[in-house]
């Protein structure tokens, strides 16, 4: 075997663990998400189609994959009230917003709306995304790969630092983050977050 031959072998072992890779930490990231959504945990937000559907659900994963869900209301709105769309189609959305793979913002999905009505939220007719594009200028993340859509809109999200809710003091150094997000993704941070430590009321915590 050549030496050309052998490092296109390799390129293409490489390639084919990278894949492999990047599947399973996608798969878990879904998982992780899926699980939030089901526990329930750190709800900051009820979605409502009529009387009877109330979904819980957090603010920071619909801002970060269907903003159009929140938009027109303020940060701390507690419900969101749906008009335009069927009480199954809202589920079947929420549950594709938690565990799809695909980058829902860039693909533009949006909520399936009832009888080619607009879709009404809190009252407001909404006709698209409205996402501020603007993101952190930390070298430190610009050569980040997601392994799936969901992890690179999750990732946009962090990057922009939008309504981020809880922040992190490593030396001299302070990181915004989502608490849910970070529930969903560490056993570490669920505990003192979720559980009874005292940082689970603070805004801010440290870490040395």
């Amino acid at each position: 075997m050549s030496s050309t031959e052998a490092a296109r072998e390799f390129q293409a072992k490489e390639r084919k663990c990278r894949n492999q890779l990047k599947k399973r930490l996608a798969n878990a990231l879904s998982r992780d998400l899926n699980r939030l959504l089901q526990e329930e945990q750190e709800t900051d937000v009820t979605l409502c189609v009529g009387s009877a559907v109330r979904l819980k659900a957090h603010r920071a994963v619909l801002l970060a994959r269907a903003p159009h869900l929140l938009q027109g209301t303020e940060a701390a709105t507690p419900v969101i009230h749906l008009q335009g769309t069927e009480p199954a189609a809202l589920k079947d959305f929420i549950q594709k917003v938690y565990t799809e793979d695909k980058c829902l913002v860039k693909e533009n999905s949006t909520l399936n709306i009832h009888n080619g009505h607009s879709l009404v939220v809190n009252g407001t007719a909404v006709d698209g995304h409205d996402v501020d594009s603007q993101v952190s200028s930390d070298p430190g993340l610009e050569h980040l790969e997601p392994a799936s859509g969901l992890g690179a809109d999750l990732l946009a999200l962090y990057q922009r630092a939008d309504m981020s809710d809880i922040s992190i003091q490593v030396a001299d150094r302070v990181f915004s983050a989502h608490r849910a997000i970070l529930c969903a993704r560490s056993e570490y941070f669920r505990a003192m977050l979720c559980g009874s430590w005292m940082e689970s009321l603070c805004q801010c915590i440290t870490l040395q």
